[in-house]
């Protein structure tokens, strides 16, 4: 057996892609009865993520200085055009405001760093030669600092800089920029700098980029995933969510809220804080809004402000963890196994859950890293993660999801020294698994054909580990009884 490879990109051979890419001069993607068009041609978007610390790779410190590298524009040229191999037709770009490689310039969070901008410019600039779509999230993790906001009074600011709340890190602009003040203005400014920024490279603003399909406004954040009920450790904000919580169930006659008020509140104050973003951002892009992601074990009131507010309902899904799932492989969530323990997680159920008219993405889902044990991510076996790509590809296939991306594919920084590639660092990093490859071009394939969708009630997916070519010769045979299972709510069959 082939264990994953910690040593270089894989590269895919120039296999002739049976679905080429709609040109960008067809028009900018929009929504036509459900489905997303490129002028007037339906498409389908199948690719990989790339987070921003790996762009940032083009800005390589090792050379003595941040700025662009020619050595790095080489390494990064290459990983575009074996994207293309891949027949990835679409790339994520994720986590440009995250603290360990943030696109802001040093010294505070409201000015974009010039340098990054050019390489984020010169990225956006790679997929469009390669005929790539590609979106934007804006939002994820930033972390602003008092010198955001010189003299301000504003009480939820100051504390939001001066504390932080659970696990995030001190200044995390969330849950305390859901209410009106200094942190909204913020986030609505990032929104302008970034789609206004013009890139070098093409001179067109990045939010009019021929080939972004939609602009995230935010990653993995808001109210709804869980409903609170109130920030008893924090008083600005407290005092913030007793008197608008209060307002809200008063106008509606509601004197003693329970659970499902708590909800309703969510959704509302939820969508309060997105509405400047989301104007904001179709004021300076042509491309379609996805507002937030349904992710986790989250309830399905995460998918009403992504249904009212946005053009595409998104979510995230990823295998397994002990401690929720029961111990079972990350394969069953793709298959909707009667036996796993949180439903919403299961992905065909999540998936059908989100289907109620816009168009559907899944831009995180995978297979790697999140086995978990002691709290640790270690990769998933073999045989899982081939079965899992095969059994997500069809899952999505049959319930008709429109874009999908696998998290992450570049998602470490790469350097030039001693190889091509340099060497493994991330476990993240998609492209350095052999398993997981093998059978990608394959299921883009699949996921790419409109003769797949919407025709035929069951797929079938021969022995072994689903449909990924050699994978057979790299595995060994099938002897796992567990993967015969038929599920009729996914509609997959694992013969």
């Amino acid at each position: 057996m082939i264990a994953a490879s910690p040593l270089s990109t894989y590269e895919f051979s120039d296999v002739p892609n049976p679905f080429p890419y709609v040109p960008f001069s067809a028009g900018p993607v929009t929504v036509v009865k459900g489905q997303l068009v490129r002028g007037t041609t339906p498409v389908l978007f199948g690719g990989v993520n790339a987070d921003f610390s790996a762009i940032c790779g083009l800005l390589n410190p090792k050379a003595g200085t941040m700025a662009m590298d020619p050595a790095q524009e080489a390494v990064v040229a290459a990983q575009v055009a074996n994207m293309k191999r891949a027949h990835f037709s679409f790339c994520r770009i994720h986590g440009i405001d995250l603290t360990y490689s943030p696109i802001f310039a040093a010294g505070s969070t409201t000015a974009l760093d010039p340098v990054k901008v050019q390489a984020l410019s010169y990225f956006i600039m790679l997929l469009e030669q390669a005929g790539i779509s590609y979106s934007l999230d804006l939002h994820y993790g930033r972390v602003c600092v008092p010198a955001d906001a010189p003299g301000t009074t504003d009480p939820l600011f100051l504390e939001c800089v001066s504390s932080a709340f659970t696990s995030q890190q001190m200044g995390e602009v969330l849950p305390w920029a859901a209410y009106p003040g200094v942190l909204q203005t913020l986030q609505a400014q990032f929104v302008t700098q970034v789609l206004t920024a013009v890139n070098p490279y093409t001179n067109v603003p990045i939010g009019y980029g021929p080939g972004l399909v939609f602009v995230g406004i935010t990653n993995e954040r808001g109210l709804t995933f869980t409903a609170t009920w109130g920030y008893s450790a924090h008083p600005q904000l407290q005092a913030a969510f007793a008197a608008d919580s209060a307002a809200f169930w008063a106008s509606y006659g509601i004197t003693k809220p329970g659970a499902q008020e708590h909800v309703q509140y969510a959704i509302y104050r939820e969508a309060a804080w997105l509405a400047p973003m989301v104007a904001v951002a179709r004021a300076n892009s042509h491309a379609l809004i996805v507002t937030s992601n349904h992710f986790g074990a989250g309830p399905y009131s995460m998918f009403a402000n992504q249904i009212a507010m946005g053009d595409i309902v998104d979510q995230h899904c990823y295998s397994y963890e002990e401690a929720t799932e029961n111990g079972l492989p990350s394969w069953n969530k793709f298959l909707v196994d009667a036996r796993t323990t949180d439903k919403r997680s299961r992905f065909a159920a999540r998936i059908a859950g989100g289907g109620w008219g816009p168009p559907q993405a899944v831009t995180e889902y995978g297979f790697v890293t999140q086995y978990r044990v002691n709290g640790k991510n270690l990769q998933d076996p073999n045989h899982e993660r081939c079965l899992g790509m095969a059994s997500g590809t069809h899952a999505m296939v049959v319930q008709g999801v429109q874009i999908a991306a696998m998290y992450s594919w570049m998602h470490s920084e790469i350097f030039s020294e001693g190889s091509p590639y340099g060497t493994y660092n991330d476990p993240y990093d998609g492209r350095f698994d052999e398993v997981m490859c093998v059978g990608v071009q394959e299921q883009m394939d699949k996921f790419h054909n409109p003769a797949l969708r919407g025709v035929a009630p069951v797929v079938s997916v021969p022995a072994t580990y689903g449909m990924l070519g050699n994978e057979q010769a790299i595995l060994g045979p099938d002897t796992d009884p567990a993967l015969r299972l038929i599920d009729p709510a996914c509609r997959v069959s694992i013969q």
